[in-house]
């Protein structure tokens, strides 16, 4: 059954669709996840969802989405926006983040860090977190434990195997994949593994950030990069007053770099460009 999590009307959702039922889909999309899918990923959503459509028999969108409506159990909706939600990532990518934490966070912890990593994806965000945990000095900090989540069931699958392609190892540096990874050779070429005491560190749960969250914090730190551009301004701003709710005083929210929070409101400060600090 569609739950229904926004109610209210989100920009680029009303109009300028030349097939309807995407305007369907794209409000149904909203509804349930915040996210917002204007007129110009009409093309995009066909492309993601045209093997389900011939798995299901479906002739055309419309008859897609009254198979969407009908399903009482929700699974349908959820595996759509599973299967049209983004998820590049990387290794240490936007690495200024992983330098402040190793800078600015670490050195002045006196207990283990408590860090969410939110829309997580394949999991390299939560795993370069530990990683930099685990190289700093303090074995305080070792023991930082990090809460990966995301909307995707199936891309947390893949996130909890901690198993990567050679590729995607490409910005970790050679000291660091015979420290923190094992490398295995197979048929289908190089494969490299988390480590144990990498993957220990994190722990991973699926989550729709448009639905009341189960965890209570205080956290230290908050991930939410490359996220909340997928979400109307109004829920952006919100997220970022429910995230400041979670992080302890002095706490640090870190968003994308092509991201902007504005004026968020008096809890949290810009420090550095895609980075907040929860004041009080």
């Amino acid at each position: 059954m569609i739950r229904g999590t926004c109610t209210s009307p989100a920009p680029g959702l009303s109009g300028h669709f030349a097939d309807p039922a995407l305007k369907r889909l794209s409000e149904l999309v909203y509804r349930e996840s915040a996210i917002v899918l204007g007129p110009e990923k009409a093309m995009f959503v066909k492309a993601r969802l045209s093997q389900r459509f011939r798995q299901l028999g479906c002739e055309n969108v419309a008859a897609y989405i009254a198979r969407v409506e009908q399903d009482r159990s929700g699974h349908e909706i959820r595996r759509m926006i599973n299967l049209i939600t983004t998820h590049e990532t990387s290794f240490f990518r936007e690495n200024a983040h992983f330098e402040f934490l190793t800078r600015k966070c670490f050195p002045h912890a006196v207990a283990p860090l408590k860090i969410w990593s939110a829309g997580c994806a394949s999991g390299e965000e939560p795993y370069s977190i530990a990683i930099t945990a685990l190289e700093a000095a303090a074995s305080r900090v070792r023991q930082t434990c990090v809460l990966a989540t995301d909307i995707s069931s199936s891309i947390l699958a893949t996130a909890k195997t901690g198993r990567y392609e050679a590729d995607r190892l490409e910005p970790v540096s050679e000291e660091r994949k015979r420290r923190f990874f094992t490398r295995s050779q197979g048929q289908q070429g190089t494969t490299y593994e988390v480590r144990p005491a990498i993957r220990e560190r994190v722990s991973f749960a699926q989550l729709n950030l448009a639905l009341p969250w189960p965890m209570r914090g205080p956290f230290d730190v908050i991930f939410c990069r490359n996220v909340m551009i997928y979400f109307a301004r109004p829920f952006q701003l919100d997220l970022a007053r429910r995230f400041a709710k979670l992080l302890r005083p002095g706490g640090h929210l870190c968003i994308g770099h092509s991201e902007s929070l504005g004026v968020p409101g008096d809890e949290l400060t810009l420090v550095q460009p895609a980075l907040y600090r929860k004041d009080g």
